[in-house]
């Protein structure tokens, strides 16, 4: 008798076993058969340091396509003359509308990177650079868009007469960035020359404005690091 309970005990058991190893077959198959979800596409946007001018081959040298080449989905949209709030630099459009109609097209969990403000130097008071930037940064909240802010890179010697009028400025909106709270790309902290805070001449394309190849690379480096900070 006591055989034959040890019996079916052990009959039960293996019976459990096997359905065990059944039901965790398929619930691993299950898994499998999810699909990965799609990764979340970055959309650069901004004035000409975004679309590449003096980076020599634009489509490759870039900083939105050196971000890609680190393996992240990139949209970009960049304007040169282009300014954030104001309308009628070199472009017929602030960057701010031009910001409303990527978020149209972005999903949310995308990223909006902005790197603006250059243009605008001179042309917009304090006040109205302040409320674009905090225009994109809820406008991109409300659409469950993450916005990394970039600040205003810095200048070189070959435009030193524009510096003079403009630097001040250009500090003082910086320093705000940085204490808001927001993502931030400081963009000026990590191209500038530290001993006069102009555009590092390894960086320089030349104009003493416009990031070269090197200074793109950096750019992607920069934004790579706080896109993992998201």
């Amino acid at each position: 008798m006591h055989r034959m309970i040890r019996t079916l005990r052990w009959l039960v058991g293996l019976l459990l076993s096997v359905g065990g190893l059944m039901v965790g077959s398929v619930g691993a198959h299950a898994l499998d058969d999810d699909p990965e979800p799609d990764p979340p596409t970055v959309w650069t946007v901004g004035d000409s340091i975004t679309a590449g001018v003096g980076t020599g081959n634009r489509s490759v040298d870039s900083y939105p396509a050196q971000l890609r080449s680190l393996g992240y989905v990139v949209q970009s949209v960049g304007t040169p003359g282009q300014c954030l709030v104001v309308v009628g630099c070199l472009s017929k459009s602030a960057m701010t509308e031009t910001v409303e109609s990527v978020l149209g097209d972005a999903q949310p969990g995308d990223v909006l990177v902005l790197e603006a403000g250059t243009n605008d130097l001179g042309r917009a008071t304090d006040a109205q650079l302040k409320r674009g930037y905090r225009a994109v940064v809820r406008e991109g909240a409300a659409r469950g868009v993450d916005v990394i802010v970039g600040t205003i890179p810095p200048r070189g010697e070959a435009k030193a007469w524009l510096v003079a009028l403009t630097e001040r400025q250009r500090v003082r909106i910086n320093y705000w960035l940085r204490t808001r709270g927001w993502a931030l790309a400081d963009f000026d902290t990590r191209l500038e020359r530290r001993t006069d805070h102009a555009l590092a001449p390894r960086f320089d394309s030349g104009d003493g404005l416009h990031p070269n190849a090197k200074g793109a690379i950096a750019m992607a480096r920069l934004v790579a690091k706080s896109l993992d900070w998201l």
